[in-house]
């Protein structure tokens, strides 16, 4: 007669007691965490459209599409316009090359020096729409935003620093030919691109462009001031392509110094 095996009633490997009240319980809690970030999702996106809406009916601009309706600035008084036409240039091989080898706070070669007075002459139509455009203190750039921003392309803002690096190099030959007068205009023909640039930017690449624009403008009035002739200090040296030769004029540098500070208290 075969053996009787006693087999064991119990789960074998025995099974946890808690595992089944543990399961319920991260169920209920996982629930409960969706069911709370579903409440808080509506309360916030009804909050988010209060504000919106409070915001547009104050005449403010809030969503990506609002900036597309502004109301557009005329053409003759758009400073766009005519900054537009400045951008509108190419540097010859040797200005190219003088920009790939300059070395700030270095002493010009001679070759540089040659180069360098070059910039005032072929870029003089430009440079005087920079200062035409000085007179009108609005922009449009015809910039069509849309959602996602981050796939908003801004093409205009690699031309507006390759125009106020031209015009920096323009004041400082001018500078340097002893027409101080000239180098005082080209300074303030970047800040007002700069205040352009941002007056009309909605997004934080538009605002930190025109930071850098205004930051190359106080670093070419830097590398001048020390030698910068004032109310005929010294006479010019020579003819440049813009205007007179001359010294700059002390209501010349407290418009310059107005307009530095204004732009310094318009960024946060």
């Amino acid at each position: 007669m075969p053996a009787v095996i006693d087999e064991p009633d119990i789960p074998s490997p025995p099974r946890f007691w808690c595992l089944k009240r543990l399961a319920v319980a991260y169920t209920l809690f996982i629930t409960a965490i969706v069911d709370l970030w579903l409440v808080w999702d509506k309360l916030a996106q009804r909050r988010f459209d209060a504000e919106i809406a409070r915001l547009r009916g104050l005449g403010q601009p809030v969503l990506a599409a609002d900036f597309n309706n502004l109301p557009a600035v005329p053409d003759d008084r758009n400073a766009a316009v005519l900054l537009k036409q400045a951008m509108a240039f190419t540097y010859t091989a040797d200005q190219e090359e003088f920009e790939r080898n300059l070395l700030l706070y270095v002493r010009l070669t001679d070759n540089q020096r040659r180069v360098l007075s070059t910039y005032p002459i072929t870029f003089a139509s430009q440079i005087q729409l920079a200062h035409r455009a000085r007179q009108r203190n609005q922009a449009d750039w015809g910039q069509v935003y849309r959602t996602p921003l981050i796939g908003v392309m801004l093409p205009s803002l690699n031309n507006a620093r390759q125009l106020a690096t031209m015009l920096g190099y323009a004041a400082l030959a001018s500078h340097l030919d002893g027409d101080d007068a000239e180098a005082i205009e080209c300074v303030r023909d970047i800040l007002h691109l700069g205040e352009m640039i941002d007056v009309d930017g909605q997004t934080l690449v538009e605002h930190l462009v025109a930071v850098g624009i205004d930051a190359l403008a106080c670093s070419q009035l830097e590398m001048m001031a020390d030698e910068l002739a004032i109310d005929g200090d010294r006479p010019p040296l020579l003819q440049p392509a813009t205007q007179p030769s001359s010294p700059t004029s002390r209501r010349s540098g407290r418009a310059l110094r107005a307009r530095a500070a204004a732009r310094h208290r318009a960024v946060p």
